[in-house]
Formats: structure tokens, C-alpha cells, sequence
């Protein structure tokens, strides 16, 4: 009974991380300024900005690291202040699909901004390390100045939670599922800096634990998730 609790309170929770990024993104554009306009002054050409696009503007970016080892991207810009993208990737056990969105929180200089990202991940294939479907979410807020020179730095936190895709869609023979739901909360920290007018490229580290509780391994690798690229905007 104590593990049935336990699992219940887990989905709940999860499919509340599911629900977040909807009711942000349809209370957010609305009170969110502009990114790239900050009282009539635009940001400098050099400052290239690899998470939120102008509007009717698209980025393509190609990442690797761990323990993702290939991700390639699209994302285009709705308005300034809204970019949503669509991305496919594969670790050494399988493959991945799945979606980006982001968006600026609070921004009152072009020297500061807080911003919100959030992935959503469906892994397809039964492998080794998950022996059926399922997904991944990744709520994150971030902290990130601009400096002169052009290059971001950022730091934030993060929940991660996963879930067969039998539980997260509520289809029958969850009993022997192999994958119960799980979360994790995570810090990170990173920078990107311009490698061209159109191009940057950017890094990111981030450590995973349970809340204050450290662990020991992530799906079989260690607790930490590294990532670097770089990003072609168009």
C-alpha cells in the first residue's frame, strides 16, 4: 500500500509539471516585456541570443554532451518575447522527440532577464536502461546577464520528472510497468557567447539530486547532465 501511495502522489505531481508550462504560457506573454526592445533601446548586434527569438524569426542548433550525445532543433519566434521548438536526439541506449518552449519572465534591462524554459520528452523505444515508452519533463527558471563583450552567463533550477507512457496517459497494465514515476530537482549553470553575427555557441552543467538528498546515478549514468553547441539563427 505504502509503494501504491507513494507511486499515486508521484503522478499526481507529475501531471501537475505537465499542466505548468500550459498555464504559463497563457498568463506570461501578456505581462512580459519585450526581449530585444528595453525602454526604446535595442540590444547590441553582437549580443546573439541562442533561447528567445524575435518574432517570424527560426534557429537551428546542434548539441551533444551527456548523456545526450546528438540533439538537432528548430525553434521559431511567435513574438519576441515567446520562441517554441521542436527537437530529436539519441542517447547511447535510444532515441528521443520532443518539444521546447520558452519564454522571458521579468525583464527590465537588456543587462538582466529572468527567463522559462521547459522540455518535453518522449522516448519511443524500450531499451536496457527503460524497458518500455516514456516521457520526460523538465521545468526550469532561469537567471542570466549579458555582458559587453556580448557573452550571457546564467545559473537557475529545475524539477525533472518521468513516467511510462502507459502512467501518464492512464492506460491499462500499469502493474507491471518498469518505469514508476519519478522526480528530481536539479541546479545549473552556463554561458553562450557569439561565434559569429548569426551564430553562438553556448554550455551548460547541470548536477541532479532528490531535493537536499544527493544520488548516485541518473538512468544508469552519473548525476549530471552536460551539454554544449551551437546555434545558427535565420
Amino acid at each position: 500500500m505504502k509503494n501504491y501511495d507513494t507511486s499515486k502522489h508521484a503522478t499526481k505531481r507529475l501531471s501537475a509539471l505537465l499542466l505548468l508550462p500550459v498555464i504559463l504560457l497563457s498568463t506570461l506573454p501578456g505581462i512580459a516585456p519585450a526581449y530585444q526592445v528595453i525602454s526604446g533601446k535595442k540590444a547590441l548586434p553582437d549580443s546573439f541570443d541562442h533561447v528567445i527569438n524575435r518574432r517570424g524569426e527560426s534557429r537551428v542548433s546542434f548539441l551533444t554532451g551527456i548523456p545526450v550525445l546528438g540533439t538537432a532543433e528548430y525553434a521559431y519566434g511567435f513574438s519576441d518575447r515567446l520562441t517554441f521548438g521542436v527537437f530529436g536526439g539519441f542517447t547511447p541506449f535510444e532515441e528521443a522527440i520532443g518539444i521546447r518552449v520558452r519564454t522571458v519572465v521579468h525583464q527590465k534591462s537588456e543587462l538582466f532577464r529572468v527567463y522559462y524554459c521547459t522540455p518535453i520528452v518522449f522516448y519511443p523505444q524500450a531499451t536496457m536502461a527503460v524497458a518500455e515508452p516514456w516521457w520526460l519533463i523538465r521545468p526550469n527558471i532561469n537567471f542570466e546577464w549579458l555582458a559587453d563583450s556580448g557573452i550571457r552567463y546564467k545559473f537557475g533550477g529545475s524539477v525533472i520528472g518521468a513516467a511510462s507512457h502507459r502512467r501518464v496517459f492512464g492506460i491499462a497494465g500499469r502493474e507491471n510497468e518498469q518505469l514508476s514515476p519519478e522526480l528530481w530537482t536539479a541546479i545549473h549553470g552556463g554561458f553562450s557567447m557569439p561565434a559569429g553575427r548569426r551564430v553562438s555557441f553556448q554550455a551548460e552543467l547541470s548536477y541532479i539530486t532528490k531535493g537536499v538528498h544527493t544520488i548516485k546515478d541518473f538512468f544508469g549514468g552519473p548525476p549530471v547532465i552536460a551539454i554544449v553547441g551551437f546555434s545558427h539563427t535565420f
